[in-house]
């Protein structure tokens, strides 16, 4: 009797089954050959006490990240949106550079940017990405170009500046895709003409502004994709609005693979040579 209840258990129960026997296996590792090495930086204006710290208002301060924990978040979002669409490509965070005498209206200036660029070579980094506390001048939220070794972007969560339709995380992933040579719509230049962002009435992608041209104010988690769904729409247009293509075409398709051990599906080749901004 015991061993035919045993057997109806897990039957009907099979997930318990598995539970007690440890479980399901941890999902395969995330591999890409390529990578993109970002080393992250913070003004002095978000520092305290070794944590990372943003402005409310005009003087309260908000700190609860270490730079390593708010650098690993960064680059976490990035491979996020990488594997999305399968590109070929990791983005790993070297380090974190604490800048000592650089404040947010200062980044752009010629001795700045060299010291960063001195720090990025040192840590063997692809760029260095400045995490600024403000805007510039109220309403630039980053700055980069292709190829360029020192961007920056604003990371302000409880700002009333910039754009509230955008977080700090898109406006870094934005930063990053002009340093790999995307333009926020076609028309622009851009590394191809396809590689740039898209929008429609309901809704833009990171590299397209908000509102802009007549398109919709909610900022979808995707680089531009005729592959992929954006609610009701299609991410992007093969032949004119599709930048993961371009990243696909230059560093190869890569998925994860199926089961622990298993080979890599699709895993293209692609280079890990610096991109055009």
């Amino acid at each position: 009797m015991f061993r035919m209840i045993a057997l109806l258990f897990a039957v009907l129960f099979p997930f318990a089954a598995s539970a007690a026997g440890g479980g399901s296996p941890p999902p395969p590792p995330w591999n890409p050959s390529n990578q993109i090495k970002i080393l992250y930086a913070y003004n002095i204006e978000m520092q305290v006490q070794e944590r990372v710290c943003w402005k409310r208002y005009v003087d309260w301060r908000y700190c609860k990240k270490t730079p390593s924990q708010h650098a690993q978040e960064q680059a976490d979002y990035l491979n996020w949106l990488f594997e999305k669409s399968q590109i070929n490509l990791k983005a790993v965070g070297i380090g974190t550079g604490m800048t000592t005498n650089i404040r947010h209206h200062e980044v752009q200036q010629t001795w700045a940017r060299n010291m960063l660029n001195g720090m990025r070579q040192q840590a063997g980094a692809d760029l260095v990405m400045v995490v600024n506390s403000h805007a510039l001048n109220g309403r630039i939220a980053g700055a980069c170009g292709t190829g360029n070794p020192v961007c920056w972007y604003a990371d302000y969560p409880f700002s009333l500046i910039g754009n509230p339709f955008e977080g700090p995380r898109q406006a870094m992933a934005h930063e990053v895709g002009h340093w790999f040579g995307l333009a926020h719509h076609e028309g622009l230049p851009a590394s191809k003409p396809y590689a740039v962002g898209h929008g429609t009435w309901g809704f833009v992608d990171i590299m397209h502004y908000t509102g802009d041209r007549g398109k919709g104010f909610l900022k979808m988690d995707v680089y531009s994709d005729h592959e992929l769904k954006c609610s009701f729409w299609a991410c992007g247009i093969y032949g004119t609005n599709s930048a993961a293509r371009y990243l696909r075409e230059r560093y190869g398709r890569y998925v994860r693979p199926s089961a622990p051990g298993g080979g890599n599906k699709n895993n293209g080749g692609g280079h890990g040579g610096h991109g055009r901004h």
